[in-house]
């Protein structure tokens, strides 16, 4: 019997994945996506929340140039000053982001750096659920960017993706797969 290693069950994970991605087994579509923006004044700004889980290396994202135990702590690894796309005199953007760094430059980008919540907890789930529902205290159920939208009420020209079905196509109806037009 063949041991299962993490590089095959990452392999083994990923073809399973696109499998299900290329058989339809999304939610919504990138059309779906995009057909919710519909009449949009001009003027209109638009809120990206960008949250990078997974893989993403945060110190070699937006990087602490200027400290020495960043280079102390990654030797091999730390950008120098004159590699990053500065921000500022202590941190700048890794150098594949470009697009990033000008959008910053034009003030249409903001970098929040060091958030956290009171009294961490090492359990990674348990983190995971905090972050994503913003409440320390308890288990919650739903996000607190959800939440937020419930609070604010309608954002006119707003639809979402379910808008144009019928209730019964409405996520957690149990028949999101079929789709009304």
């Amino acid at each position: 019997m063949d041991t299962v290693t993490r590089r095959r069950f990452l392999v083994a994970g990923g073809v399973v994945g696109a499998s299900a991605l290329a058989a339809g087994a999304t939610a919504y579509r990138l059309d779906d996506l995009f057909a919710t923006s519909g009449d949009r004044d001009p003027q209109a700004r638009t809120l990206v929340l960008v949250t990078l889980y997974g893989g993403n290396d945060g110190l070699n994202t937006v990087v602490p140039y200027a400290d020495p135990a960043y280079r102390d702590a990654r030797p091999e690894l730390a950008y120098t000053a004159e590699q990053v796309r500065r921000l500022d005199d202590e941190v700048g953007l890794n150098p594949a982001l470009e697009g990033l760094h000008r959008l910053h430059g034009e003030g249409r980008l903001a970098v929040v750096r060091g958030v956290g919540y009171p009294k961490p907890d090492r359990s990674h789930f348990r983190s995971m659920d905090i972050w994503q529902t913003a409440d320390p205290e308890r288990p919650g159920t739903t996000g607190w960017l959800g939440r937020w939208l419930d609070r604010a009420g309608a954002i006119p020209g707003w639809r979402s993706p379910s808008s144009r079905c019928c209730r019964r196509c409405w996520p957690g109806s149990g028949a999101r797969a079929r789709r009304c037009r």
